[in-house]
């Protein structure tokens, strides 16, 4: 593969792995545009006819005519990372998604409101069903000269839930802190979840940080991501933490609109720098004082004691 061919590959991926991120997903680049919502999460039965509307803005000082078409995408990773495909699963919904125009222009810094439907077949299965709309501001990469023309491609992910007998089903893999020990009055934290079910979820909860006498002393919100089926995703949740010493760290992640629980419990020791300074430093006045006048000290007690 040349190496343009590879910058151009490259510069695909990271555009696809933006697209779960939640709020407006911008394209890089001097003719740069954004989307918003990046998501879709749709409950619909069989025989339901779905319509949606897509907001992109033109952040470039010049007019950009952009393509339309639909893709099918699988996750890969655990960052929620997906990639486009045109292979059809039993996940598919390229072909349920019924686009309008497929080219349109849009105006130097100018809002175009795209529309789209979606068509459930009467025989769809119960469980998650996913595509995207892709948006793409030119032709396939080519070389001009030295240049490369990368082009741009951002989507709407779109989620369908079916209701049915289906399985909605999790497991907690791993909780632990980044490190034993920190230094530094911020603390990191990850938890790898994997969806064993049939059917995409989103995860809430919280991380809650214990003393060594049971009590809470601070409690963290999880930022909430959806879990496709078959796909593993991590949870990294970075804090300011002012602690000092030994600490108990419990997990809470809920699912399945919160009827059902992952725990899980991990330990770290804080050594924040800004507080072990001046402990040191008293330890290190005691101590000096206990040695240097360790007769006196002794001589003291003995007094006191006899009275």
């Amino acid at each position: 593969m040349k190496i343009i061919d590879k910058f151009a590959y490259a510069s695909f991926l990271l555009i696809c792995n933006l697209l779960i991120i939640s709020g407006t997903v911008k394209a890089a680049g001097t003719d740069s545009f954004s989307i918003s919502p990046p998501t879709f999460d749709i409950s619909a039965n069989p025989g339901d006819s779905v319509k949606n509307t897509i907001k992109i803005q033109n952040l470039s000082d010049s007019q950009l005519t952009l393509t339309v078409k639909s893709e099918n995408f699988v996750a890969y990773g655990e960052g929620g990372q997906v990639n486009l495909t045109d292979n059809e699963s039993s996940y598919s919904i390229n072909q349920w998604l019924h686009l309008g125009t497929t080219q349109f222009n849009i105006d130097a810094h100018k809002t175009y409101l795209y529309d789209f439907s979606i068509l459930i077949p009467l025989n769809a299965e119960p469980g998650s069903h996913y595509g995207a709309v892709v948006f793409s501001n030119g032709s396939p990469t080519a070389q001009t000269g030295s240049v490369a023309n990368v082009v741009q491609e951002i989507g709407a992910l779109v989620l369908i839930k079916i209701p049915g007998a289906v399985t909605e089903q999790a497991s907690l893999l791993s909780f632990s802190p980044d490190s034993q020990y920190f230094t530094d009055p911020k603390v990191n934290m990850s938890a790898l979840v994997e969806n064993t079910g049939g059917v995409h979820f989103s995860i809430t909860g919280t991380i809650t940080i214990y003393d060594i006498f049971g009590n809470a002393v601070k409690t963290v919100a999880i930022t909430s991501h959806n879990v496709l089926p078959g796909s593993k995703r991590l949870f990294t949740e970075g804090f300011d933490f002012e602690g000092f010493g030994y600490f108990n760290a419990k997990l809470v992640m809920n699912y399945s609109s919160g009827t059902k629980t992952l725990t899980g419990e991990t330990r770290f020791t804080s050594l924040n720098v800004q507080r072990s300074i001046p402990i040191t430093l008293v330890i290190i006045i005691v101590g000096t004082v206990l040695i240097v006048f360790r007769k006196r000290i002794v001589k003291a007690v003995k007094i006191i004691v006899k009275g």
